[in-house]
């Protein structure tokens, strides 16, 4: 984040504390050294501030001409307030964006940045007001005709893009051309079969294109989330399409390593996973539900917490596999990442074998989202054991077990240690 948005970013907390304070964008009294000296002269505030209700999945848009009426020109450390805003902005989405979930369930963090962006949207500036000037122009603005009332703009049909105006964008680190090019043809972003893949090649022009690799896997993330639960009924064309995005992001993988940049690797195992849609949830659910079923009948059969690790592990390259096994190759996120996906299927697997008919699942958005799941998972067997229901008993006295362990002191755990737990009582 630049200079000049730290700087500033007291003054827009003081600020927006006195705009909920006075909804008609009056303060109080102040002295010629406040920073409100440096907003516009009225900002207005509508109440209350909703959701764009436009598309839910969007980042609220904000205007270059808005930014500079709501923020003054001064220069900081050589760059305009809104510049920097702007900036700040723009990383602000590109975190929402890249940040990849199950039916569009943000985390409160990049929730929090669109509700940022949405509370600047809403702002309304207006001029200092110019009585004579101001009634005369508006007078002679309601005596246009309609027609006249609004410049005539002439109608530009869509830019048809190709691939090299992706590698170009990329090379220019043009993200406003990638979004658009991922907006008119999404599969461009995809490369082709007989050249390296976009991703591929912001990964080969070093660290300083980390943003680019960042945005890119965030669009494929953007298209994993708006495919429907069932996958298998998608049209051809939309199951070829999710076919590269699994083949880009392995290949990416793969570079990764081959360039020892591995600070996307959690992301691009995320979105393979979330390629794979609910069904491959709810299958997963299942095997290790018979597993926990299975024990201690069967001394030969998996257990349960290794079957989790297994089917969250297929989602690795070979070659991340290796380097694993061989060459002790750890990366601190992406290893959460496994244990925290391994745990939560082993919570709803627990919860699938002690519900009763008419109660729900866990929700599947949840899955590999923090402690979310876990969460739900705890809430949901204090309910039942309120109620005092009958239900299987070796696989009841492990769901209370678990929840007596975690209730309390569940986010002063890793991930890690969080499996390490469900292991000693399931497996």
């Amino acid at each position: 984040m630049s200079a000049g948005w730290k700087s500033y970013a007291e003054m827009v907390r003081t600020r927006t504390h006195e705009l909920f304070r006075h909804p008609d964008g009056r303060s109080e009294a102040t002295d010629g050294n406040s920073s409100d000296s440096l907003l516009p002269a009225q900002v207005k505030l509508s109440e209350p501030v909703p959701l764009c209700e436009e598309d839910q999945s969007s980042f609220p848009a904000i205007s270059d001409a808005q930014l500079q009426k709501l923020f003054p020109s001064v220069m900081s450390s050589g760059t305009s307030q809104s510049v920097c805003v702007r900036s700040a902005l723009r990383d602000m989405e590109l975190a929402y964006k890249m940040d990849p979930c199950l039916l569009n369930q943000k985390s409160h963090t990049s929730e929090g940045y669109k509700l940022i962006a949405e509370l600047l949207r809403q702002i309304k500036v207006e001029a200092a007001e110019t009585p004579s000037r101001g009634l005369k122009q508006s007078s002679e603005a309601q005596e246009l005709p309609a027609d006249l009332s609004t410049p005539l703009t002439s109608a530009r049909s869509p830019r048809v893009y190709e691939a090299h105006d992706v590698y170009a964008a990329i090379e220019r680190q043009d993200i406003d051309t990638i979004m658009a090019i991922r907006d008119s043809n999404f599969a461009l972003l995809l490369g082709s079969n007989d050249s390296k893949t976009p991703l591929e090649y912001a990964i080969g022009l070093g660290p300083s294109y980390e943003r680019m690799g960042i945005f890119l896997a965030g669009a494929m993330s953007r298209f994993v989330n708006q495919l429907s639960d069932d996958m298998q009924e998608s049209a051809p064309v939309t199951l070829e399409t999710l076919r590269k995005v699994r083949a880009n992001l392995k290949l990416a993988i793969d570079h990764s390593l081959d360039k020892e940049q591995t600070s996307l690797l959690a992301s691009y195992i995320q979105i393979l996973v979330m390629a794979e849609g609910v069904q491959w949830i709810s299958h997963s659910v299942k095997a290790i539900a018979h597993a926990l079923r299975s024990q201690p009948k069967d001394p030969y059969a998996l257990r349960p917490t290794q079957e989790a690790r297994n089917l969250i592990s297929a989602f690795l390259t070979q070659n991340l596999r290796l380097r694993r096994e061989r060459d002790q190759y750890i990366v601190a996120a992406m290893e959460d990442y496994i244990a925290n996906a391994a745990s939560d299927l082993v919570l709803m697997a627990l919860w699938e074998c002690v519900r009763l008919n008419e109660e729900d699942f866990l929700p599947d958005y949840a899955f590999a989202r923090d402690d979310r799941l876990a969460l739900e998972f705890c809430r949901n067997v204090s309910d039942a054991q309120h109620h005092g229901d009958r239900r299987p008993h070796r696989t009841w006295k492990q769901a209370l077990r678990v929840t007596e362990s975690l209730d309390g002191g569940l986010r002063s755990r890793t991930a890690e240690e969080r499996l390490k737990l469900l292991e000693t009582i399931v497996d």
